[in-house]
């Protein structure tokens, strides 16, 4: 396992996440979606980053799963930076997507990708 390969820590994932919008296949069009506003993920990703900071952590890899919440989880790196944080921690955050190669997008797609903010809940998360 991966995990054991490389000596890390999967932390618990982040369930709820910013409202997804109807051309991302999300919305209040389909009934039970739940969200959080914005501004309450920014400061709960705060809060969490700058915790496993405080208790040693100095690597830390954020993977999103959700492209909505992206502007969200760079705004509280920002915030633990200006809040002199970050200072004796690397953190890389990028979203699961930014790791699909253009090979296997013209394979699923051709010439026809409808650009991630479109490709939620679709042909790239279902095997």
């Amino acid at each position: 396992m991966l995990v054991e390969k490389l000596k890390v820590i999967v932390a618990p994932a982040v369930t709820y996440g910013a409202r997804s919008l109807p051309q991302s296949g999300g919305g209040p069009g389909f009934p039970g979606t739940i969200n959080i506003r914005g501004s309450v993920l920014t400061d709960y990703l705060k809060d969490v980053i700058g915790g496993y900071i405080a208790t040693g952590f100095r690597s830390i890899v954020i993977l999103n799963g959700h492209y909505e919440n992206e502007s969200f989880i760079f705004e509280a790196l920002e915030l633990c930076r200006e809040e002199g944080k970050l200072k004796a921690a690397k953190i890389i955050a990028m979203g699961w997507w930014s790791l699909v190669s253009d090979a296997v997008l013209e394979k699923l797609f051709g010439d026809r990708f409808p650009g991630w903010h479109a490709e939620h809940a679709s042909v790239c998360e279902h095997p």
